[in-house]
């Protein structure tokens, strides 16, 4: 037998290797730290939440999450940490 089609409902990234993937967002460190409005800066920490989600969900592996406080990074950390303690409670 073949395999025809595999569905991944968690595909956000690209896996370069065993130990990379990559999230394909261009400049994401200017669009971070020099964000053009708020509303630009949530909406960019918004999809690598959900990217690092998919990571998370698809290695199915609760990860240690640390970062500097006070910054983007700081953000994206609170955030992922929210949706997956909502996931992990959602499946018992």
């Amino acid at each position: 037998r073949k395999i025809t089609r595999v569905y991944d409902q968690y595909s956000d990234f690209v896996s370069l290797s065993s130990r990379l993937v990559s999230l394909g967002m261009t400049n994401s460190f200017t669009k971070l730290t020099r964000p053009v409005s708020e509303k630009a800066l949530m909406g960019y920490v918004d999809r690598v939440v959900d990217s690092l989600f998919s990571i998370v969900v698809t290695l199915q592996q609760v990860p240690i999450i640390r970062c500097a406080p006070g910054n983007a990074a700081a953000l994206c950390a609170q955030r992922l940490h929210s949706k997956l303690r909502e996931h992990l409670l959602s499946r018992n």
